[in-house]
């Protein structure tokens, strides 16, 4: 599988990466960031019809929710956790071509970025919501 991305639909100069094993929108500008930057979609660890995102330069660690913050974990091999690492990509709440990530144990909760930092958040219907949970799919920083 190709490596990916996730650029910001709102905040185009800032992508998802993982610093500190919690999840940002920044700038990506050092040869670490695009590394932190980089993931690839793989089957969902709990349901294969959709996806888990697993780190690049961590890949024994999937990012999953946990208290509606977004982690970068390893799997403790419990269903909580598949369930927490696995999402649903649909059609970006903001349009545009872009893509959402919806929870599958959380539906209607996507992921969502607030002052750069990501987290499980439920729709509230609004402009900014749909904004802040759109991203672009681009080729990953790191193949």
């Amino acid at each position: 599988m190709m490596n990916s991305s996730f650029q910001s639909v709102n905040y185009p100069d800032r992508y998802i990466r993982h610093k500190g094993f919690m999840f940002y929108i920044e700038p990506i500008r050092s040869e670490l960031d695009q590394q932190d930057a980089s993931f690839v979609l793989v089957p969902g660890l709990d349901n294969e019809a959709y996806f888990s995102f697993r780190s690049v330069n961590y890949p024994d660690h999937f990012l999953r929710h946990q208290n509606y913050e977004i982690k970068l974990h390893t799997s403790d091999g419990s269903d909580l956790f598949r369930k927490d690492a696995t999402f649903k990509i649909v059609p970006g709440l903001y349009g545009n071509g872009g893509f959402s990530f919806e929870s599958i144990n959380y539906p209607g909760y996507y992921i969502r970025h607030q002052n750069y930092q990501l987290y499980l958040h439920q729709s509230d219907g609004s402009e900014l919501f749909k904004r802040d949970t759109t991203f672009s799919i681009v080729k990953g920083f790191i193949q």
